[in-house]
């Protein structure tokens, strides 16, 4: 298949995005092989977004005959104006020896439903026709989101809609197909069994069969053997991490975070661990409206596999956790996470990095005597 353009990659699944951005390298490596790399993120086209789009603008431009091939990589947080401006600069002014990879979260399926359109109409002066009316009359913010991605088809690019994650039932099998890319089997009870484990959470159960790959076995994998390598190797899940957190041990949890920090799937590693802890927040908000403390065992349990809370140690923890955790806990635990996500979200891994351990120092037992709590 010839290189598309431009190539749209919307989703929330950061698995599936990634996997799809390691395609189209793959591609436009091939068929730009001397193609220089330039990245564009969110901080370039903060503000009023004019650096990040003439910054854009100038890899654009012909170098005529000293060579520019060039493989761009967009990063937005939203189709918001700027990155509407980027996508109809792009449509308008490519050229031969360009490849765009234009990165968003999840956008509205109805965006990518607009049929294709010429952006030689972008070139007057005054914005396009409104729909019936005269031209330059002003179009809505909707309509020129819808356009924009509309003049990406019109020029060859690729705008295929967002990509969703499987639905449960197929799970098992997609986990089966990428252990199988992984050069291991499993049996149907251990993708069942990862599929459960992980609640869907792509990134976690990719992580486990990565590491589950590193060593050697016997034929399929089977569901006890992916229990034992969840429970007892740190590196395949972050339940440790989760335990660390609800134990109140923060020299353990600092321990969690420094070597997933600095490991060699640290973006992956921190990802997975934030998703996580997004779990043990909503756990610890819920069951601290609910009063979880006096529940029966049976309900208790029941609250933990419903917050995605599934290994026993871990749903121990959570409740052993409401005898010492108070809204005060709650508020700092969701103050660094959030904090982390954002830098995780704009690529500063390092702060992102800093803002867990932060998060691990601050949300501790206060009964622990080695307890370093923030002011």
């Amino acid at each position: 298949m010839a290189l598309a353009p431009v190539y749209i990659i919307s989703s929330d699944e950061p698995l599936l995005k990634n996997d799809r951005h390691d395609e189209v390298m793959r591609d436009a490596r091939a068929a730009l092989p001397a193609a220089q790399l330039v990245i564009l993120t969110t901080s370039d086209f903060s503000g009023s977004g004019k650096q990040g789009l003439a910054a854009l603008e100038s890899e654009l431009l012909d170098p005529g005959l000293f060579g520019g091939d060039r493989i761009i990589k967009l990063y937005f947080k939203d189709l918001d104006s700027t990155a509407v401006a980027a996508l109809e600069m792009l449509a308008l002014r490519m050229r031969d020896g360009i490849c765009a990879i234009v990165d968003f979260p999840r956008l509205n399926t109805a965006y990518f439903k607009e049929a294709p359109r010429d952006p030689k109409e972008l070139q007057e002066n005054a914005p396009p026709k409104g729909k019936g009316g005269k031209a330059g009359r002003a179009i809505s913010a909707e309509t020129r989101k819808k356009r924009a991605i509309a003049y990406i088809k019109f020029i060859g690019g690729e705008a295929n809609g967002p990509l969703f994650p499987p639905d449960p039932g197929a799970l098992p099998e997609f986990l089966a197909r990428r252990a199988r890319k992984l050069g291991m089997g499993i049996t149907r009870d251990a993708a069942e069994y990862l599929a459960a484990c992980f609640s869907g959470n792509l990134c976690a159960a990719d992580q486990a069969l990565r590491v589950m790959a590193l060593s050697p076995h016997d034929g399929p994998v089977g569901a006890a053997e992916i229990e034992r390598e969840i429970t007892e190797d740190s590196r395949a899940t972050p339940y440790e991490v989760q335990d660390a957190i609800l134990q109140g041990d923060t020299g353990r949890a600092l321990a969690i975070i420094g070597t997933v920090a600095t490991g060699r799937d640290q973006a992956l590693g921190l990802g997975l661990m934030l998703q996580c802890l997004d779990n043990v927040q909503g756990a610890i908000r819920d069951a601290l409206a609910k009063d979880l403390g006096r529940a029966a065992w049976a309900e208790k349990t029941a609250f933990c596999m419903a917050h995605g809370l599934k290994v026993p140690a871990v749903q121990r923890a959570l409740i052993g956790a409401l005898g010492w955790v108070t809204p005060r806990h709650l508020q700092r635990l969701c103050s660094h996470l959030a904090r982390a996500d954002a830098a995780y979200r704009r690529f500063d891994l390092p702060e992102c990095a800093r803002e867990l351990r932060a998060l691990a120092t601050s949300v501790g037992d206060p009964r622990a005597p080695d307890l370093h709590r923030l002011s």
